[in-house]
């Protein structure tokens, strides 16, 4: 399977992913590219207020040294978008608010102009027309909690899986070698809650190595903090073709991210650097349609060095 293939299956045919129904199919798409390779694939499922999640286990989680983890989740769409960082907000908060309650303030806006025509005319139409948008309004809101889902998600749901997929033809089945797909990272990072209390059980944690956003860029930056800047320089220092720097980040920074649920992770992501500052481009807007093959190429290589240490 080439890039363009891959794309295909994953971000065209499988790149719809907010009903169970819709994340079994990625499952067996998984199991099938997955499974001739020598990793046994599962899925884990485990159901929070209203909504089930599906996370994706590749290989032995028990046994593996270095666990590959990404998320595949489809994530909300991002009005006016300034760009994305993996530890941090770069969009306003109004931004955000104005993309996550579009459809809501439509209903509204509906509901008020539908008042001020209808109730001269008809006041009992007017009120069944606002309860029913009402009711709409809410299922709304809880269909879709962050708005409207993305369309196009190559880099930020599927590079991480291209890359894992990639590694996985290198190292052929390597039981020191575990991989990860995680829902509902946008959402409520339940996914992320339910693999540390899988790694919990464990005697020895194994290393956690977090892919978000790896399919584009120049730049590889390799952040986590202080404790585990001696992973985070391995995978730099493995790097070539891209250029690579390590991040040591600040306590509230790492609380606030997945790298707070595993005592060993680095978070490692691609992007450029834009007036000195790391940022990936087109996250949660349908321009994020692309992944470069050197781009994953040199990140499959830099993780298969650090893993077959």
């Amino acid at each position: 399977m080439n890039l363009d293939e891959f794309l295909m299956k994953y971000g065209v045919v499988l790149a719809r992913r907010s009903s169970l129904k819709d994340k079994q199919r990625f499952l067996s798409a998984v199991i099938q590219d997955f499974g001739p390779l020598g990793y046994e694939v599962k899925g884990v499922t485990q159901k929070k207020r209203f909504q089930t999640t599906l996370n994706i286990h590749i290989g032995n989680l028990q046994k593996a040294k270095t666990v590959i983890v990404t998320p595949y989740d489809q994530p909300s769409r991002r009005f006016f978008s300034q760009g994305y960082h993996p530890f941090r907000e770069v969009d306003s908060i109004l931004i955000k608010l104005f993309s996550e309650n579009l459809i809501p303030g439509i209903l509204v806006l509906i509901g008020l102009i539908s008042l001020w025509v209808l109730v001269p005319i008809n006041p009992m139409l007017a009120y069944g027309l606002l309860i029913a948008l009402t009711v709409i309004m809410v299922a709304v809101t809880l269909l879709m909690p962050q708005g409207l889902r993305n369309i196009a998600n190559a880099n930020r749901s599927n590079s991480g899986l291209y890359v894992q997929w990639s590694l996985a033809q290198e190292l052929q089945g390597h039981s020191d070698v575990a991989f990860v797909l995680l829902d509902h990272t946008a959402l409520n990072r339940h996914g992320e809650l339910m693999l540390s209390t899988v790694l919990a059980s464990r005697k020895v944690m194994p290393q956690v190595i977090y892919l978000d956003c790896v399919g584009a860029g120049d730049t590889m930056i390799v952040s986590s903090d202080d404790v585990n800047q001696t992973l985070a320089k391995r995978i730099t220092s493995a790097s070539s073709g891209l250029r690579a720097e390590t991040k040591t980040s600040d306590v509230p920074t790492i609380n606030g991210s997945a790298l707070s649920r595993f005592p060993i992770a680095v978070n490692v992501s691609v992007g450029r650097l834009k007036n000195k500052q790391f940022i990936i481009e087109h996250v949660g807007t349908p321009r994020d349609v692309e992944i470069q093959e050197p781009v994953v190429s040199a990140v499959t290589q830099a993780l298969k060095t650090v893993c077959e240490r």
